[in-house]
């Protein structure tokens, strides 16, 4: 059983595929299964990652898959970790890449605490320009979901937490990575913040984060009504009821009045 399943959704990343793919190959930490999870895009990203490491020693540790249909990518993880093995899953995209020791430097920290989960701060790059992202200290989970940014690239997940408390990413194409977060910050007992910037998240103008979208206010109420209803499935919803408005309230309604706006 690998110590960690990383999951990648491919998406129309020809052009950038092959840099993340080599940052996986370059990982030290040696007993990893790598998900690549194909949603079907117009170009060839799937095989050019398949030819790059067909004569690499690392081959074995690659996984293929796809969803059915392009469904965006909280889909694409889900069908991810459903073939995952590892003892912890973590995510990646397929247009990013990470420092070759961050993942064994996050799973060194549950070696001995069995965390929940363990995230890291990263690099965020547009063209040349370079801006530190630094995550919170996770002083409580009341505190915590009212402050955090969806960074999910950062996290290390348990995998039994994930499977018994049936977390899963809502079928959004908009905040289903907040909504995953969330869900785990509830339930979360053991955490760690290690304080170091180990991934590299890259900024194009055409990514669907960043294109204003009219109808993604209707795609984040889709990801919080997953989120609210996972709240009430796990008997939450009195203990978080005003933590959860509050985060409804900052990442969908006043994100969507902002979109609205540059779109005028």
């Amino acid at each position: 059983m690998p110590k960690v399943s990383v999951i990648i959704p491919v998406y129309n990343v020809a052009d950038k595929i092959i840099r993340c793919i080599d940052s996986l190959l370059a990982q030290t930490l040696e007993d990893v299964e790598f998900i690549l999870v194909d949603d079907h895009g117009q170009d060839n990203s799937i095989d050019m990652a398949k030819q790059h490491i067909a004569n690499h020693k690392r081959v074995n540790q690659f996984v293929f898959t796809e969803t059915p249909i392009n469904s965006g990518p909280g889909i694409a993880r889900n069908v991810g970790m459903e073939l995952a093995k590892g003892d912890y899953v973590a995510f990646c995209d397929g247009d990013d890449w990470v420092e070759p020791t961050m993942l064994e430097q996050l799973y060194k920290v549950t070696e001995t605490n069995r965390q929940d989960f363990v995230y890291c701060d990263a690099v965020q790059h547009i063209g040349v320009q370079q801006n530190l992202l630094v995550n919170l200290d996770f002083k409580s989970s009341k505190y915590y979901l009212t402050h955090f940014v969806a960074y999910l690239w950062t996290y290390l997940f348990k995998r039994d937490f994930l499977v018994l408390n049936h977390v899963s990413f809502a079928s959004s194409r908009s905040s289903e990575d907040s909504c995953f977060i969330a869900s785990c910050i509830l339930l979360a007992e053991q955490v760690t913040h290690i304080k170091q910037a180990l991934y590299h998240y890259v900024v194009y103008s055409k990514s669907v984060s960043h294109k204003v979208d009219k109808s993604r206010f209707a795609q984040k109420k889709i990801a919080f009504s997953h989120l609210f209803r996972f709240a009430k499935e796990h008997d939450l919803m009195k203990t978080y009821r005003w933590q959860l408005y509050f985060v409804y309230f900052k990442k969908a309604i006043v994100t969507s009045i902002i979109d609205y706006f540059k779109n005028l």
